[in-house]
């Protein structure tokens, strides 16, 4: 069906915009989260600062008070006997042993009364004889000690603060408004900053005032509000961090979700190596397999390697090898690689599932297994890790049982220049069951003879729904590999195996490489001769599907475990044992086998 030119490219624009739109909008609330963490941070901060302020505040008018009292009382003793007259003066009040404290009295004329901790400062500036009786307690505008001023200057100057309220408090009935406390810093009669507490005595129609420097009575004040400078510069500090780190994350996790033009969807499986995900191409909308490799081992020479061989893999084109599309490096760094996405069952899971196949699907599936081979040793690659796990059946293009040869991480090109590669991570890369003995002796031997022997221990599980060896180690398991001849098929099968299979089989499986096929064609000509006489249809492989193909798993490796022994699988016709091969169970080498552990997944996803 025809499609509009112009659906498809805003089709295509809305796919390529759409991470963009979604990055804007997650960097737009990350940076409003992170004002609104600021914000109250700050509210915070401020009501903190708030009540410090008013404590100290509350502290400092107390300590005004009780000094005021104290004066006040001094005052009342001394001047008790004394007549109210002009000239009253009060030198007691001048006795302070805090020299930060200055306490003094005046007159409701604003003239001072009494000696007071700055008259030196008075008389340096020439005030200690200006106006019409004495000093007059006016607002000198700045401060003496730093600038004196002549006393014609200050003339229209306005009374201090603190002599300003108590003189207009004078006439107050009541006795409370007599009296009060200024903590806002005002200027005194020198100028300086100060704060203070007064109180009108109508007995002696005096004023009396207490008064310290506001930069002591507020040092604390002083250090608190640096101290939240301090604080709250850190938290934006701190805040910038955070919503800096989560935009960064933010686009680290788009990146994890959106791989050039692959959205992820799900993780299938963790190797050692790396990670596989299902992904959907954003345009194309074709389901894919994305391989990233784990960002811990991404030294440059691993990923050089590790390149190296996706583009050896990427060379290979027969329909039984997995397909890979594309591969490349986000911003950040992770490499990853897309393939074709599988939707099928490994052979191990099949053989865990539903136990021994029919030899003429083994022959079908083998068959299909050496035609990959055959491709890759043809071009001089050898796959190095063939086993059930990367050995996968599905549904393709309307033909059941299709092989796909997955895994091709530890691909290796023999007509290359010999160097350092990542044979130094084979030992545990690869699975030693399916070794043969040269490559546990040393594991960068690489050769079409180690697929060959690899394919003879999947043809081994496949027959007879058993493991080569078993062993309770990988320790023993090596040296099982290496010292002992696996038993013959025909005697472990529960199933006749013809003897031209039971011959190929322990030929693939020899210690001695010469016995070996020496290529996979030599397979290749013995299955089709099985299968000539036995016949595996696409109406039997149709039928295994409808039946038991349900439960798929994709592109996931099962590790296998040991079924219990069945009768002969159902593919196809029922067979009954031959009797000239009766069923025995596989020696092991000086006496009985331990209790079969499960072998231990050793995957490359």
């Amino acid at each position: 069906m025809a499609t509009d030119p112009t659906l498809q490219r805003e089709s295509a624009r809305r796919a390529a915009a759409w991470p963009l739109a979604g990055r804007a909008r997650r960097s737009l609330a990350t940076i409003l989260l992170g004002a609104l963490a600021l914000l109250v941070l700050a509210v915070l901060g401020w009501w903190t600062y708030g009540g410090v302020k008013a404590s100290i505040e509350s502290a400092r008018a107390d300590f005004l008070r009780a000094a005021l009292d104290a004066k006040v009382a001094a005052l009342k003793v001394e001047g008790a006997g004394a007549a109210r007259r002009a000239d009253f003066a009060v030198p007691a009040l001048a006795d302070e042993p805090d020299a930060a404290i200055d306490a003094y009295a005046f007159d409701a004329n604003g003239l001072l009364r009494s000696a007071v901790r700055h008259r030196d400062t008075i008389a340096a500036a020439g005030l200690d004889h200006w106006g019409a009786r004495g000093v007059v307690l006016r607002d000198p505008g700045r401060d003496l000690t730093a600038a004196p001023v002549a006393p014609e200057d200050l003339a229209d100057q306005p009374l201090t603060r603190l002599v300003e309220q108590a003189v207009i408090a004078r006439s107050a009935a009541d006795p409370r408004a007599r009296r009060g406390v200024l903590l806002a810093p005002y200027r005194n009669y020198v100028g300086e900053e100060v704060i203070g507490a007064w109180q009108w005595l109508p007995a002696q129609d005096l004023g009396v005032a207490v008064e310290v420097p506001a930069a002591a009575a507020y040092a604390p004040m002083r250090y608190l509000a640096i101290a939240v400078q301090v604080i709250f510069a850190m938290l934006l500090i701190a805040v910038a961090i955070v919503v800096g780190a989560s935009v960064s994350f933010a686009e680290l996790r788009r990146e994890e979700r959106q791989l050039g033009q692959y959205r992820l969807e799900a993780k299938i499986e963790e190797g050692g190596m790396a990670t596989v995900h299902r992904a959907v191409h954003a345009l194309l909308k074709r389901p894919t397999a994305i391989k990233i490799l784990k960002p811990h081992l991404a030294t440059e020479e691993l990923i050089a390697r590790f390149e190296r061989e996706v583009t050896l893999a990427s060379r290979l084109q027969h329909p039984a090898t997995v397909e890979i599309f594309d591969y490349g490096r986000t911003r950040s760094g992770t490499f990853y690689y897309a393939m074709e996405f599988i939707d099928g069952l490994t052979l191990a899971q099949i053989v865990e599932r539903h136990g021994a196949l029919a030899v003429p699907r083994v022959a079908h599936v083998l068959k299909q297994v050496c035609e990959s081979l055959r491709e890759a040793h043809g071009k001089g690659l050898v796959h190095r890790d063939v086993k059930p796990q990367n050995i996968m059946l599905c549904e393709r293009g309307g033909e059941s049982d299709v092989v796909k040869v997955l895994d091709w991480g530890l691909i290796k090109d023999v007509h290359a220049a010999e160097g350092e590669d990542i044979t130094r991570f084979a030992r545990v890369l690869g699975t030693p069951l399916y070794m043969p003995p040269e490559r546990v002796r040393d594991p960068s031997q690489a050769d079409p003879l180690v697929d060959i022997y690899g394919l003879g221990a999947v043809a081994y599980l496949l027959l007879t729904g058993k493991r080569l060896f078993e062993a309770p180690n990988d320790f023993d398991l090596q040296r099982l590999v290496v010292e002992v001849d696996a038993a013959r098929v025909a005697r472990v099968a529960a199933q006749p195996i013809p003897p031209a299979l039971d011959e190929l089989v322990a030929r693939c499986l020899a210690k001695d490489r010469a016995a070996r096929p020496q290529s996979v064609d030599e397979m290749i000509e013995v299955l089709v001769a099985l299968l000539r006489a036995q016949p595996w249809t696409q109406e039997d492989a149709a039928r295994w599907w409808r039946e038991r193909g349900n439960a798929r798993q994709p592109a996931t490796r099962a590790e296998v475990k040991a079924p219990p022994p069945k009768e002969a699988p159902t593919d196809g016709a029922q067979q009954r044992p031959d009797p000239h091969h009766p069923r025995r169970e596989p020696a092991a080498a000086g006496g009985p086998a331990p209790a079969p552990p499960r072998e231990r997944a050793r995957t490359t996803p």
